[in-house]
């Protein structure tokens, strides 16, 4: 029986020129990640894909990959040895994102008034536990730069369990009627914007607030290709 091991093996080859850049100490950006990219994108296609229906994110997502696949990035990278994480935490796939999308089964009303999904105009972040660091990699498919906004709530960008259910409770008082005044107003402030290219990722903390920027250019036929990596660090 043919897997897709070796294509996988074949397709994402790093490349050695990769720059890494520290942006702050929440946030770094890698540049010209792998050696052929478009091997990386093609390689999505071999996938199946799924209606996100888990936790708060919209779009599609690809069914997880084994967690091997993420080693590459992890350790030969990022720099982390194979005691300095959790292998069996890793999460890897594909995500799509494209304007007004819902998770499978929530209506469009949701996009009025869960404004943290959907169209995602407002932050979270993917781990509050405050037992766990958790980190993310994420890496830009699409032929044209896509931008990532990272948040403050009350000053701060790492969003312990206390913060974390704050800003969900400040959710709650929030519309698109509303959203202008309730945002970059010394509570909740959008402090730095991260554009990056094809063939260029995002590494951050996983408790960081922040947005995936979704403008009208991508659609479900065209949707925002991301691949993304989550991990946790071994305590």
């Amino acid at each position: 029986m043919k897997t897709v091991d070796e294509i996988w093996n074949w397709a994402t080859e790093l490349n050695p020129d990769v720059q890494m850049e520290e942006l702050t100490e929440y946030v770094t950006i890698a540049k010209n990640v792998y050696k052929y990219p478009d091997r990386v994108l093609e390689f999505q296609k071999l996938l199946t894909k799924w209606e996100s229906s888990v936790s708060e994110r919209p779009g599609i997502t690809t069914l997880p990959l084994p967690y091997w696949t993420s080693t590459n990035i992890i350790e030969n990278l990022l720099g982390y040895g194979a005691d300095e994480y959790e292998q069996s935490s890793s999460e890897v796939e594909y995500i799509y994102f494209f304007r007004n999308n819902t998770q499978k089964f929530k209506s469009n009303e949701s996009l009025n008034k869960e404004l943290y999904t959907g169209n995602c105009l407002l932050p979270h972040n993917d781990s509050s536990d405050d037992e766990i660091e958790s980190r993310i990699f994420i890496l830009n498919l699409n032929k044209r730069p896509v931008r990532t906004g990272f948040w403050s709530m009350n000053g701060e960008v790492i969003g312990d369990e206390n913060l974390t259910d704050e800003l969900i409770e400040y959710y709650n008082d929030i519309n698109l009627g509303n959203l202008e005044e309730k945002t970059n107003n010394g509570i909740l402030d959008n402090i730095l914007n991260v554009e990056y290219n094809f063939n260029e990722a995002i590494f951050y903390n996983g408790k960081a607030f922040h947005q995936p920027c979704i403008d009208n250019f991508y659609t479900k036929d065209n949707p925002r290709i991301m691949f993304r990596i989550g991990f946790d660090l071994e305590s």
